[in-house]
């Protein structure tokens, strides 16, 4: 099972390189540069992807969850925008619920772990 992931590694890379050159993602990264946070423009939603961290466990990505997705969240509730993500497994994907309210798991990800979702907040705007 693990071989048949690391073939689709080249892809994901590929997959990550389009995005980028695309103009329609964001990477951001910690203060200390140890953990990086994607955010990609897909139709109806904005992605929350290529999160990773240098020294995983320590509390690099959480801290970077705390400073971006308040942010992000304002931003996609403004605009009406859905967040999309896919946890590597149950256990992330419940941590990553607690930390972003409305966030729900809808399933199961590919190439594996689970699919999680949010719908923006209706967000009243005062109208002239």
């Amino acid at each position: 099972m693990l071989a048949g992931y690391a073939l689709l590694y080249p892809f994901a890379i590929m997959e990550q390189t389009v995005r980028l050159r695309s103009g329609s993602s964001r990477y951001y990264f910690s203060p200390a540069r140890t953990a990086v946070l994607g955010v990609s423009a897909t139709k109806g939603a904005w992605l929350i992807s290529a999160h990773a961290s240098a020294d995983p466990g320590h509390g690099e990505g959480a801290a970077l969850r705390a400073l971006l997705l308040p942010v992000i969240v304002t931003a996609a509730d403004e605009g009406g925008v859905a967040i999309v993500a896919t946890a590597a497994n149950r256990t992330l994907a419940r941590r990553y619920m607690a930390e972003l309210p409305g966030l729900r798991d809808v399933g199961r990800g590919f190439p594996r772990g689970r699919r999680l979702r949010r719908e923006p907040a209706w967000v009243h705007r005062d109208r002239p």
